[in-house]
C-alpha cells in the first residue's frame, strides 16, 4: 500500500503535466484497478487478479499508517480525469458506479447521447425523495421545455437558476 500510495502521488503530480497525462492517467487505472476483483483492461487474466494478487489481509496490514484515498473516491477521481481528457463516455461508466448522477448526464450530454442522459434523469426523478433541481435543469437542457427549470427553480426556493 505504501508504493502504491507512491505511485498515486506521483500519478496526480504527473497529470499536471501535457506531456505525461495519458500515462498518469493510466497509473491511476492500473491503481483503481488492483484493488478489485473484477478483471480489467489493465490486468491481463483472471490468474493476475485471483492467484498472483496478495492476500486481503496482507494488502490492508498497514492501512490506517498511510493516507490512501478510499475506493469511491479514486473511481470519483478518475472518472472526472477521464472527462477533462475527453474521454467522456468512459467517464459517465465510473460515475455511474459511484452513482454521481449528474455528471453521469453531463457526460452523456457531452458526448452525444441526449436520449441516454434523458432516459438516466427521468430514472433518478422517478425514485422517491429523489428530486434536485439540477436534475430539473439537465432534463430541461436535455428537453429544451423551459417548464423543467420553473420546476428546478421551485424546488430551490428561488436558488437554482
Amino acid at each position: 500500500m505504501l508504493y502504491a500510495t507512491a505511485l498515486l502521488e506521483r500519478a496526480w503530480l504527473e497529470f499536471q503535466s501535457s506531456h505525461a497525462r495519458e500515462r498518469a492517467l493510466l497509473q491511476i487505472q492500473a491503481l483503481l484497478d488492483q484493488h478489485t476483483n473484477r478483471l480489467s483492461i489493465t490486468q491481463s487474466t483472471y490468474d493476475s487478479v485471483q492467484k498472483e494478487s496478495s492476500p486481503v489481509q496482507e494488502r490492508l496490514r498497514h492501512l490506517h499508517k498511510i493516507v490512501y484515498p478510499p475506493r469511491w473516491y479514486m473511481i470519483a477521481d478518475t472518472a472526472e480525469r477521464y472527462a477533462a481528457l475527453g474521454i467522456v463516455t468512459s467517464a459517465a461508466e465510473l460515475f455511474q458506479e459511484v452513482e454521481m448522477w449528474d455528471q453521469v448526464v453531463e457526460c452523456y450530454r457531452r458526448a452525444g447521447k441526449e436520449t441516454l442522459a434523458t432516459q438516466i434523469v427521468e430514472k433518478q426523478l422517478a425514485i422517491p425523495n429523489n428530486e434536485t433541481p439540477r436534475m430539473w435543469a439537465a432534463l430541461g437542457d436535455l428537453t429544451n421545455d423551459p417548464q423543467y427549470y420553473h420546476k428546478a427553480l421551485a424546488l430551490s426556493h428561488g436558488r437554482f437558476s
